[in-house]
């Protein structure tokens, strides 16, 4: 419901509200204006009021199908400063990074990408598939101050599969090749099943989401859709 509290949308509250206040007072005090207009101005005012937010709705939707969370927070918080993707240094720059846990599997992160860039977008990837040979902290979560580290977004994600309310987790992809030695960039989480945003976010707590809700207003891919007939939440990270 952010689009509610939008900039745009508290002028469209604020001007329809006080026109609708205005003209009911002064039919309450008998006025019905100089041509008589005030009761077909306040008819008019009920009707375009919910109609011009449904139309804001509509475009916030269309804006949401097709931009990334961040340019969604753009969208309805423009007064907070917006990050940008991780940046992914150059390999000739000598840069300090987190150690690795583990040698990336890089013949496993080319035949990903390779399969990823197969299907149509947004793409999907089953979360231990995701994890499979990845070691890459920039792969998600890459503006965490604190990184738990790829093991404990492995064990925390894949751990979801245990639940008898989650069906499947997915990683969605945001940037399929960030470079050559880096795994694939997904900023989003997508988990079919039962389970509640509240149970959801319990147990991701550790990996300290930025989002957990239901997957109305983002574009799950139509093959997760028609693959569950549950519903589907997601995680985000910006």
């Amino acid at each position: 419901m952010q689009w509610l509290w939008s900039p745009i949308a508290i002028t469209l509250h604020v001007v329809f509200l006080l026109a609708i206040c205005l003209l009911t007072a002064e039919l309450l005090a008998g006025n019905q204006g100089p041509a008589g207009d005030y009761p077909l101005g306040l008819l008019f005012c009920s009707i375009a009021y919910p109609g011009v937010l449904l139309l804001l709705w509509l475009k916030w939707r269309i804006d949401g199908r097709n931009a990334s969370p961040v340019h969604i927070l753009r969208l309805v918080r423009p007064e907070l400063p917006v990050p940008t993707l991780c940046p992914r240094e150059p390999a000739s720059e000598s840069v300090d990074r987190p150690e690795r846990q583990h040698a990336m599997d890089i013949a496993k992160c080319n035949a990903l990408k390779k399969e990823l860039a197969a299907q149509p977008e947004p793409h999907v990837v089953p979360i231990a598939r995701f994890f499979d040979g990845n070691d890459d902290l920039g792969s998600i979560g890459c503006n965490l101050p604190d990184h738990p580290g790829i093991d404990t977004f492995r064990e925390i994600l894949t751990g979801l599969l245990n639940r008898p309310d989650v069906e499947a987790v997915y990683a969605q992809i945001s940037e399929l090749d960030p470079g050559e030695d880096s795994w694939p960039f997904a900023d989003t989480v997508l988990v079919a099943g039962m389970i509640s945003s509240n149970d959801l976010a319990e147990h991701l707590a550790a990996l300290q989401p930025d989002e957990v809700s239901a997957a109305e207003k983002i574009n799950v891919p139509s093959s997760v859709r028609q693959k569950h007939k549950t519903p589907i939440m997601y995680a985000w990270w910006d």
